[in-house]
């Protein structure tokens, strides 16, 4: 079993970026005061404070977005730098890259294929998202399984996934249903078995479904780098009884989202949640 560290993420890779400042000579104004067409929502011109308006307040229609991009698109990057992002995404999560083990992006771009800028971006990306530490002059580090981590995710994971399974269960189609009623079952199946492997990958396509359904693009890129730390550190803990419970309180939270009920669904995620950070609580002793 790779070896779990309790010492917080941000100590290992740096303090994240702090919050935009607006200079202090260009404050927002109050928009539209008296109702006569409103102005571009953000005008720098006085001190006076900013009122906030809805978008259809304005008279102003935003476009819906056609596709909501999925974590394992990698949308925002070029093609060859999407399927290097990929690929050691999957591997990081399976622990074929344990924790902790020095990679190289001219070894990972021999095994793929690939040249090193598109390697090089893709690692940028999994930096970002807490799986990879690139530190200058020494290397690139696979992080470690971080428990302490994992329970300031579940704190996201309460308010943030309980956000989007509500939304996506209460908005779904009658096709979405149909194929999360599939997914469940599959899903179950796999969990009795003891099969991650296919259940982390029945697991992406509910999340793909849920994300869609749910409409809040938000949301979702907040979700994208929780749903890797935590399928990762599950696959630590693979042959273990907690494994093989979390999968089944897991089937419990889709078939509540599935059947779009959402009180059971609150409290079928809240048992999850409340269980697996025992589980942690017992491994930090």
């Amino acid at each position: 079993m790779p070896r779990l560290s309790c010492v917080p993420l941000e100590y290992k890779l740096g303090p994240r970026p702090g919050p935009v400042r607006w200079p202090s000579s260009r404050r927002p104004i109050k928009a539209d005061p008296c109702g006569q067409g409103m102005p571009p929502p953000y005008c720098f011109q006085s001190s006076a404070p900013v009122v906030y308006r809805r978008p259809e307040q304005a008279g102003v229609r935003l476009p819906m977005a056609r596709h909501i991009p999925k974590p394992h698109d990698a949308a925002d990057l070029d093609p060859l730098a999407a399927k290097a992002y990929t690929t050691i995404l999957d591997r990081i999560v399976r622990l074929d890259l344990p924790p902790g083990s020095l990679i190289s992006e001219n070894s990972l771009g021999r095994e793929m294929g690939l040249s090193r800028t598109p390697v090089r971006e893709a690692l940028k990306r999994l930096e970002r998202e807490y799986l990879v530490s690139i530190m200058p002059r020494r290397g690139i580090v696979v992080t470690e399984v971080d428990l302490r981590s994992q329970i300031q995710l579940l704190e996201m994971r309460r308010g943030l996934e309980m956000r989007l399974l509500l939304r996506g269960a209460e908005r779904a189609s009658d096709g979405q249903r149909d194929e999360m009623k599939r997914l469940a079952s599959e899903m179950e199946t796999a969990a009795k078995a003891g099969d991650l492997e296919s259940y982390v990958r029945l697991d992406a396509e509910f999340d793909c479904i849920i994300e869609e359904a749910c409409g809040n693009r938000f949301l979702t890129q907040a979700m994208w780098p929780v749903h890797a730390l935590v399928r990762r550190y599950w696959h630590t803990q693979v042959g273990t009884a907690d494994l093989l419970e979390a999968l089944e309180m897991h089937v419990r939270v889709v078939r509540a989202a599935t059947d779009g009920d959402l009180d059971a669904l609150r409290q079928r995620l809240t048992e999850l949640c409340d269980r697996t950070q025992t589980h942690i609580l017992d491994q930090m002793r």
